[in-house]
Parts: C-alpha cells; sequence; structure tokens
C-alpha cells in the first residue's frame, strides 16, 4: 500500500532518451551514459550529511562508480565527488540563504566553480519532495547564476516519507529514486538510483544527494 503521499509516477517505468541528456564529464572528457543499457546504483542515505565522511556509489555488483566526499561551511555547504580513480568530477553547493532551498551542481574549470544546474524545491511548505531541476546550455559563474527567465529541464516528483523521487522530462521518466530495487531487500539507510540510457549517470547521482540533503530538514 502506498502512502498518502505517493506520486502517480511512481510505477511508470524508467525510459531513456533518443538524444543524450550529457551534463558531466570525466577528465578525458567521457561521458556517463550508456546509449543503450538502464542502470541501478546504490549510495546510503544522508551518507555524507555534511561531516566530512566518505562514502561510495557503486552497482549492484559490489563495483565502485563514484566517492563521496562532504564538507559543512560558514555560508554554503557542499560536498565534491570523484570517479572510481579519485578524480574529482563535480560538486553540489547548497545556498543557504535563499527563500526557496536552493542548490547548484558545479564543476571545476581552470580554477573556477562553474554552475551546471541548479535545484529548486517548489515550495518551502510541503511534504511532497518536489522540485525543478535547470540545465544551463553553457556554465554559470556559481556566484551569479540565476534561473530567471528559464523554464525547468527536469521536473522532480516525489515523497519525503517514502523516499521516493521520479525525474520527469516531460512525460518520460528519466530515473527514479527508492529504498527498494526488484529482488532487494527494503533498506532504510540505502538508495537504489536507476537511470535510464542516454541519460547522464553522474549528474543524476549528484541531483540525489543534493534532493536528499535540501529535504533533510523536512524529515
Amino acid at each position: 500500500m502506498g502512502d498518502c503521499f505517493s506520486s502517480e509516477y511512481d510505477h511508470v517505468p524508467v525510459q531513456g532518451l533518443s538524444q543524450e541528456l550529457a551534463v558531466i564529464r570525466g577528465p578525458d572528457g567521457s561521458k556517463y551514459i550508456d546509449p543503450a543499457e538502464v542502470y541501478t546504483l546504490k549510495m546510503r542515505e544522508k551518507m555524507f550529511s555534511w561531516t566530512g565522511d566518505d562514502a561510495s556509489v557503486k552497482d549492484l555488483s559490489g563495483n565502485k562508480w563514484f566517492q563521496i566526499e562532504g564538507h559543512a561551511l560558514s555560508f554554503h555547504e557542499k560536498c565534491t565527488m570523484k570517479d572510481a580513480q579519485g578524480n574529482q568530477i563535480a560538486g553540489f553547493r547548497r545556498r543557504l540563504m535563499s527563500m526557496h532551498a536552493t542548490g547548484h551542481i558545479t564543476v571545476n574549470v581552470n580554477g573556477q566553480t562553474l554552475a551546471v544546474a541548479t535545484i529548486k524545491k517548489e515550495s518551502s511548505f510541503q511534504m511532497s519532495a518536489n522540485a525543478d531541476i535547470y540545465i544551463y546550455a553553457t556554465p554559470q559563474d556559481v556566484e551569479t547564476v540565476s534561473t530567471s527567465g528559464m523554464s525547468p529541464t527536469i521536473k522532480v516528483d516525489g515523497s519525503i516519507m517514502a523516499k521516493r523521487y521520479n525525474f520527469m522530462y516531460g512525460n518520460t521518466k528519466l530515473a527514479q529514486v527508492c529504498r527498494t530495487w526488484e529482488g532487494y531487500v527494503t533498506s532504510r539507510d540505502t538508495y537504489y538510483v536507476t537511470v535510464g540510457f542516454n541519460v547522464d549517470i553522474a549528474f543524476i547521482i549528484m541531483c540525489t544527494l543534493g534532493l536528499d540533503e535540501m529535504f533533510a530538514d523536512q524529515n
């Protein structure tokens, strides 16, 4: 039985796109995309919680894909994600003073921190976990970036109580985050992140950890 905040998209299958949705690149310029396969990775809920603790993201066979490091700062909370070889590939920075909870997914280019996407809660007062994700055609300075005049690229429809997030691109479900996956036993501290084909896996992981922190105070 679903909770009272279940989503109409919960049982829609994760699909993919005919064209690539590539946002994050590896140090050699490679993309974290598979043109034909749907992937599921495991990550721990609140695995860093801005404490500085390290945690890894693995596939269902136990192979490590990414490493997460979290930090707590006075004006910005942020974390970084590295690939399995230890190369930094992306970051997440949360803006604490914004009217609606807001965070930026970032990359470093020639020593400068640039925002490639912004995540915003739809409302400051809600029990659903709905958010908008804006992807920039060109990376923006993280200190001055704005979504003014933009429409969200991805809509996140989810439930705080059930710990479920559906990533919708129009009517297409790009990814789903939940505590269970097919035959696997439910775990209250593990997310299963399923990502569709031609969809940036590293980007969805970054969005997931950003959403988890942005909605943490409503749990």
